[in-house]
C-alpha cells in the first residue's frame, strides 16, 4: 500500500516580495494553503505551505551634541537637522527608514578682566600672580564652555623704624603726619601708591635696669672682705647701685657667708706598729702628733692623734715524747715527727701572739722471728730468756734503749696438708679422660693422696663433668628465594641441609634446616580479552596463595567487572603476601537512535523509536523529550527501555518531523545528551 504523503512548507517573506504566487496560490499577506498533487506512486501528496509576511519600519533617532555630530551617515552636522534618513534592516530582514531628529547647542564662552590686592579667588581657585587663566565648565546643556579671566596683582608694602629708651622714660615716633605713643611696638596700616596695604612696624626697645645678686663664700682667714666701698668682717648681705653703660641703674647686692676653721681627734689602736696620715710609723703609743687638713668648707682642719700601740708576748715550750704529741695548748694537732712548730692565736688585744713547741719525738722498736713447722707438729722457742710455745704466732713488749716500746713477734708458719680439687668440663668427643691413672668415660668425682714437695699431704680431687653435643630443627618460612647461615641461597624447600655451630656449652650443635619456599608470583587473568565486547569480565588471581582480597571487598579467588577502572587484588599464603593490579579500559559511548520509524506500514518492522540493547546495557539511566514543531512535548519517558509508537494523545501523526533531546548518564555516573529529529513515517 502506497501510502498519502503529506508535507508541510515554511515561507518567511518581507511585504516587497509580495505578491508570492504558488501552485494556483496567490498569497498577499500572512495564509495557509494546501493543495494535493498526484504522487509517481499514484497515492496523493498533499502540501501545506504557512506563508508569514514581516512588515517594513520605520523609526527616528533623537540626538542632541554640542558643536558637532557625526551620524550612522558618516555625514558630521554643525546645526540641528530632522531631515537627514538611512535606509537599514530590522530584526526580519525587512526595511527599516531611520529619521534623524537632531539639535546642536553652542557654548557662550565669557572674558573678565579684573585688578586685586595680594590674591583673587575665580571660580574656587585663589590666583596670587598677575596672568590670563581660564575655567572650564558645562553649560546648562553639557557643553563645555571656556570662561577668561586676565587678572592683574597689586601686593602690600612693609617698613620699618627701630627707637631705643631708658625704663619708665616715654618717646614718641611721627610717620606721615601721625603720631603714636612710644611705650611699645606699634603697628600702622596706610594706602601705598597702588592702592594696597602699607603696613609700618614701630619697634621700641627698652633698656631696664639691671639687679644683680653675687654670691661670696670664704674662710675666717680671708677677712676682712673689701667691695665697693664696703668692708665685711662676718656673714652679711650688702647692696650698692652703680650706673650701666646703658645709662640705666645698676642695683648689685654681695651676699657674704664665711665658714671657720676645725679641730679634731683622731682615735687609733694597733698592734707592734702603725701608720697614720701624716705619712709616719709609730712603734709605741702617741698623743701629741697632729696634722693640718680642709674641712668640708675647705678651710683648715688641725685633726691630733690619740694612739694605743699593743705589743704581743710569745711563749716557748720543749717536750720530748715517743712516737707522737698533741699540743693542747697550742695547734691541738697531734705530731709524730720531731721539729719546731708555731702556733699563731690573738691575745686579749686582738694582736696576735705566736707560741713555739721545740719537740723531740722517739720510735718504739720491733723484731720478728720466722720459724716452720708441718701441720700438728710442736715447736718452742727463746727470747731474753723467755720460753713461749710454737704452735701459733706470739708477740711480747719489752722497752727499748730510748725508754719506748719494743714489740717482738714470733711467726711460725705450719705447712698445711694440702686438700685440692679440681674441675674439668670437656664435650663427650674428648672421652675417654686419663688423670692420675684414673680413666673417665662419664662424668665423675675421683680423689687421690700425693705427697708435697713441704712433706705435707696433698689430697686431690677431680670433678669431671661430660657435655654432650646438640640437634636444633631450624624451621623456616620464606617468600622467595632464602638464604640461611650456611651461606647458601635456596629457590625451592629443603630439609636436607645442616649446619654446625657451637652450642650453649661450647659443644657441637647441628641445625638442621627444614625450609618452605612460597612462590610468591601472583598474577590477574581475565575471562576475556576485549571487556567492551560484552561490558562484564570475570578476573581471576592466580599464584600459589590461600586467601585474597580485592579492592572492591569481594574475598574470592575469582570476581566479576561489569565497570571499567582499576582492579587491585592482594593474596595472601602467611606470612607472604603479593598484589598485582589489571586496568579495565573506558569503553566509549556509541549510543544509535534511529532517524525515522514507520508505524503506519503496519509491517511489524521498524515500529517504535527506542535504544537497543546494547546501548540499554551502557547506559544507567536516561531521561527522554520528544516535542513536536511548535515545541510542545509529546512523549517523556524517565526508563532506558523506554519504546514509543509514534502517537500523540492516542493518535499517530504519520509524515511528521519530530524533535527529540535525550539526558543519560553511562554506568560510571558520566553524563551525556543526545539530540536529533525522527521523522514518523
Amino acid at each position: 500500500v502506497y501510502p498519502n504523503l503529506y508535507v508541510t512548507l515554511d515561507s518567511v517573506l518581507c511585504e516587497n516580495d509580495l505578491p508570492l504566487v504558488w501552485n494556483g496560490e496567490t498569497f498577499m499577506a500572512s495564509d495557509v494553503r494546501t493543495v494535493t498533487l498526484p504522487a509517481s506512486t499514484g497515492a496523493d501528496s498533499i502540501i501545506t505551505m504557512q506563508v508569514t509576511v514581516h512588515y517594513n519600519t520605520t523609526g527616528t533617532d533623537v540626538q542632541t551634541a554640542c558643536e558637532t555630530f557625526t551620524w550612522m551617515d558618516g555625514q558630521t552636522y554643525t546645526e540641528s537637522n530632522n531631515t537627514a534618513t538611512m535606509l537599514l534592516q530590522n530584526m526580519y530582514g525587512c526595511d527599516s527608514l531611520v529619521t534623524l531628529v537632531l539639535t546642536v547647542w553652542h557654548a557662550q564662552h565669557e572674558s573678565d578682566t579684573m585688578t586685586a590686592c595680594e590674591q583673587y579667588e575665580w571660580n574656587g581657585t585663589t590666583y596670587v600672580e598677575t596672568g590670563t587663566y581660564q575655567f572650564s565648565h558645562l553649560d546648562v546643556h553639557g557643553c563645555t564652555q571656556v570662561d577668561t579671566l586676565h587678572l592683574t596683582v597689586h601686593y602690600d608694602t612693609q617698613s620699618a623704624v627701630y627707637d631705643t629708651i631708658v625704663e619708665n622714660q616715654l618717646a614718641t615716633w611721627q610717620y606721615q603726619g601721625n603720631q603714636f605713643g612710644g611705650s611699645t611696638d606699634t603697628i600702622i596700616h596706610i594706602q601705598n601708591a597702588v592702592g594696597c596695604d602699607s603696613a609700618v612696624n614701630y619697634h621700641l626697645h627698652v633698656y631696664p635696669n639691671l639687679y644683680v645678686t653675687l654670691d661670696s663664700v670664704l674662710c675666717e682667714n680671708d677677712l676682712p672682705l673689701v667691695w665697693n666701698g664696703e668692708t665685711f668682717m662676718a656673714s652679711d648681705v650688702r647692696t650698692v647701685t652703680l650706673p650701666a653703660s646703658t645709662g640705666a641703674d645698676s642695683v648689685v647686692t654681695m651676699e657674704v657667708t664665711v665658714h671657720y676653721n676645725t679641730t679634731g681627734t683622731d682615735v687609733q689602736t694597733a698592734c707592734e706598729t702603725f701608720t697614720w696620715i701624716n705619712g709616719q710609723t709609730y712603734t709605741e703609743s702617741n698623743n701629741t702628733a697632729t696634722m693640718l687638713l680642709q674641712n668640708m668648707y675647705g678651710c683648715d682642719s688641725l685633726v691630733t692623734l690619740q694612739l694605743t700601740v699593743h705589743h704581743p708576748v710569745h711563749t716557748a715550750l720543749s717536750i720530748t715524747e715517743c712516737e707522737s704529741y698533741v699540743w693542747t695548748s697550742g695547734d691541738g694537732q697531734a705530731h709524730n715527727v720531731s721539729g719546731d712548730f708555731t702556733f699563731a692565736h690573738p691575745d686579749a688585744h686582738g694582736c696576735t701572739q705566736v707560741d713555739t713547741l721545740h719537740l723531740t719525738i722517739r720510735h718504739h722498736t720491733q723484731s720478728v722471728v720466722f720459724d716452720t713447722i708441718v701441720e700438728n707438729q710442736l715447736a718452742t722457742w727463746q727470747y731474753h730468756g723467755i720460753h713461749f710455745p710454737g704452735t701459733a704466732d706470739t708477740a711480747v713488749l719489752l722497752q727499748n734503749v730510748a725508754g719506748c716500746d719494743s714489740s717482738v713477734s714470733y711467726h711460725l708458719f705450719m705447712y698445711p696438708n694440702m686438700y685440692v680439687t679440681l674441675d674439668s668440663t670437656l664435650c663427650e668427643n674428648f672421652l675417654p679422660l686419663v688423670w692420675n691413672g684414673e680413666t673417665f668415660t662419664a662424668s665423675d668425682e675421683r680423689t687421690v693422696t700425693l705427697l708435697a714437695s713441704t712433706g705435707a699431704d696433698s689430697v686431690v680431687t677431680m670433678l669431671v663433668t661430660v657435655l654432650y653435643n646438640s640437634l636444633v630443627h631450624d624451621v623456616r618460612t620464606s617468600c622467595g628465594p632464602f638464604t640461611w647461615m650456611d651461606g647458601q641461597t635456596y629457590t625451592e624447600s629443603n630439609q636436607e641441609a645442616t649446619y654446625v655451630l657451637p652450642n650453649a656449652v661450647g659443644c657441637d650443635s647441628i641445625i638442621a634446616l627444614n625450609l618452605t619456599v612460597i612462590d610468591t608470583t601472583l598474577t590477574i587473568i581475565s575471562s576475556t580479552e576485549d571487556y567492551c565486547d560484552e561490558l562484564a569480565m570475570t578476573l581471576s588471581a592466580e599464584g600459589d596463595f590461600i586467601n585474597y582480597l580485592w579492592n572492591t571487598g569481594e574475598t574470592t579467588q575469582s570476581v566479576e567487572v561489569e565497570h571499567s577502572g582499576t582492579y587491585r587484588v592482594t593474596a595472601m599464603h602467611e606470612p607472604c603476601r603479593a598484589t598485582a593490579s589489571i586496568e579495565i579500559p573506558y569503553c566509549e559511548l556509541n549510543v544509535y537512535l534511529p532517524n525515522a520509524i514507520t508505524p503506519g506500514n503496519y509491517d511489524g518492522l521498524n515500529d517504535v523509536f527506542s535504544l537497543d540493547s546494547r546501548a540499554q546495557h551502557q547506559i544507567a539511566d536516561c531521561d527522554i523529550y520528544i516535542y513536536n514543531r511548535w515545541g510542545e512535548l509529546v512523549f517523556y519517558s524517565s526508563s532506558k527501555e523506554f519504546q514509543w509508537d509514534g502517537t500523540v494523545k492516542g493518535k499517530l501523526m504519520s509524515n511528521v518531523v519530530y524533535n527529540y533531546v535525550m539526558y543519560y548518564t553511562n554506568r560510571e555516573g558520566r553524563p551525556f545528551v543526545k539530540k536529533g529529529s525522527i521523522t514518523v513515517l
